[in-house]
């Protein structure tokens, strides 16, 4: 299936610099196309020109198409009108059009008709590149990736990285990654094209491929290049696992004199990868020293002094975060953390209630929410999940409230509000899967085990590959109905997807005791109970161990969890079950 050409998304700004923006422009797949009218006419590039008089019609027809979204049928009205057309316009939209369809043979051609009409846009010969390549054509493509090179050097700019930059952000990564390779081999065969594709293939083959294209590099390497391949030679010592031999290249390059700031930043980043947090802030701090306009590393720098506890230097360069419209959300989120740091509550909810939309709202408005139950109470909390929830429009964010309302109130064992306040999110959105999960588990808890099973059937059907909704599943059954034999097939076929999960060795092991198979049963959860001490697993296994007549390792293995877990009620139901007996 053909997937959407990124080029569509993308800006080119031929003035002061190139910019490539991808942001929002997503690899989504592309809708099959199911209409006999394209079956049939779908046979060759550029069909023959059309009667004047039926040239209206089909350029009619296809927009209409178009915005209805069957591109297919559109592509084939297009195909009609298009040959022979000096319409750039007309050109350049049909490309797009047929780019999204099953019909490539045809997108092909629309993108050639495309770079006839406009040699020197580069935007069709993108366009003309990603097709050809989608379509296998690897030497054409990398003809057409040469010519943009040029084009793009010829007016002052960094064609090599540009054409870099279109390849890495193909969905198409393999195909993407021939072509380029087929573009250094023929066209460009310097030492800073083998460095991008040998930064390619690490990324696509892993660090061996990477490896022996390094090794094979050929050319004399300027300063930056030798410092560009130092770092990649890093960054494949890192996937190899030889961190220490990573870090020390780095640690190299970062004490010459001049460093750039591009290598601290990649140091930094590798020391953040290696938890070394002290570090990676003298880097980024270094870097925000030259370049403090640069709010990308603001960021880091404030994320990172709050994960040291540097609280009043994170405060002020949050402070100063605050100040630019596009950081302002995660800055005052910053903020609000800060001010919980020092228990100044109500500040930090009248921060929180400054993150506006984007990936920090839902964070936010969680927290908000936990704070007024805290500070408060849950009545309090609740009344401004509702009165909050009253004034928004779209049902995206009536569901995040009910969500919100529905957790919290199971959080302080109100479960039938949580029922219902999941009811209501399941209403807006029934797909969401984690949250219908945390519905089922509700339901359970209040006893309504028929809901439960109605929505992780629902999950396993959108999802045959869910163990988690397989063992949750069969697991419930094993508890709370008579059902073994259908709690045995949910949780077998769990068993059968995710064979090393404890959770699920526990749910299997459990099963084998319901059924009276005791031997099974001990050897499944004390394999479970050596992955992880989880307190459940210590209870069935202690019991299973008692009816094995192992009373004295029952004990010890009952002492060694109630240890870690003092206050974990099914410890302490089976400590009295030993007692009593």
């Amino acid at each position: 299936m053909q997937r959407q050409l990124l080029v569509r998304c993308l800006s080119i700004f031929m003035t002061a610099g190139i910019t490539l923006t991808a942001t929002g422009c997503q690899d989504t797949d592309l809708p099959l196309v199911d209409t006999s009218v394209v079956a049939e006419k779908a046979s060759s590039p550029m069909a023959s020109s059309v009667h004047p008089d039926e040239k209206m019609y089909h350029t009619l027809a296809a927009e209409m198409y178009r915005l209805e979204g069957d591109d297919a049928t559109a592509t084939l009205h297009y195909e009609k009108i298009l040959q022979g057309s000096t319409d750039i316009g007309l050109a350049k939209i049909a490309t797009e059009t047929a780019a999204q369809t099953e019909y490539l043979e045809i997108a092909v051609a629309n993108a050639r008709h495309w770079v006839s009409l406009s040699e020197d846009q580069v935007e069709a010969r993108q366009y003309l590149a990603l097709l050809l390549l989608r379509s296998d054509q690897f030497e054409n493509a990398a003809a057409e990736l040469s010519v943009i090179d040029q084009r793009i050097t010829d007016a002052g700019h960094d064609g090599l990285s540009f054409i870099t930059s279109l390849i890495s952000l193909e969905s198409h990564k393999e195909q993407a990654f021939n072509a380029f390779e087929a573009y250094v081999k023929s066209y460009n065969n310097s030492p800073a094209a083998q460095l991008k594709l040998a930064s390619l293939a690490l990324k696509q083959h892993g660090a061996e491929s990477a490896l022996s294209r390094l090794n094979s590099l050929s050319g004399e390497l300027t300063t930056e290049e030798q410092e560009s391949l130092l770092i990649l030679r890093s960054k494949v010592l890192h996937k190899q696992g030889d961190i220490e031999g990573s870090i020390g290249i780095m640690r190299q390059l970062v004490d010459r004199p001049n460093v750039d700031d591009m290598t601290r930043l990649e140091y930094a980043r590798l020391l953040m990868l290696n938890d070394d947090e002290l570090g990676a802030t003298a880097q980024l701090q270094a870097v925000y020293v030259n370049t403090p306009t640069n709010l990308e590393v603001l960021k880091s720098l404030v994320g990172l002094r709050l994960a040291q506890g540097q609280f009043a230097q994170a405060e002020v360069y949050a402070k100063t975060l605050a100040e630019n419209v596009v950081y302002a959300s995660v800055a005052h989120h910053y903020l609000a953390e800060i001010h919980e740091s020092r228990n100044e509550m109500d500040e930090a909810i009248r921060e929180y209630s400054k993150v506006g939309g984007g990936n920090y709202f839902s964070s936010a408005q969680q927290r908000i929410s936990e704070l007024l139950v805290e500070q408060y109470s849950l009545d309090i909390a609740t009344s401004w999940l509702s009165e909050t929830r009253n004034k928004v429009d779209s049902d995206e964010q009536k569901f995040l409230y009910w969500r919100l309302e529905a957790r919290l109130r199971a959080r302080y064992k109100d479960d039938k509000g949580a029922l219902n306040a999941y009811r209501r999110a399941h209403q807006l959105d029934s797909n969401n899967g984690r949250m219908n999960y945390q519905y089922a588990m509700t339901a359970q808890v209040v006893g309504e085990v028929a809901l439960a099973e109605k929505l992780l059937i629902d999950m396993i059907e959108r999802n045959p590959s869910d163990a988690d909704a397989f063992n949750t599943l069969g697991y419930m059954l094993l508890e709370e109905t008579e059902r073994l034999d259908d709690a045995s097939a949910y949780i077998l076929k769990a068993y059968e997807l995710r064979p090393n999960d404890a959770i699920i060795l526990d749910s299997l092991g459990w099963l084998y005791f319901k059924q009276g198979k005791i031997n099974d049963a001990v050897a499944l959860l004390m394999s479970a109970y050596e992955k992880t001490d989880n307190p459940e697993i210590a209870t069935h296994l202690i019991e299973v161990l008692i009816t094995q007549g192992q009373r004295k390792e029952a004990i010890a293995l009952l002492a060694r969890a109630m240890e870690q877990y003092p206050n974990d009620e099914q410890l302490k139901s089976i400590k009295k079950k030993i007692i009593d007996i």
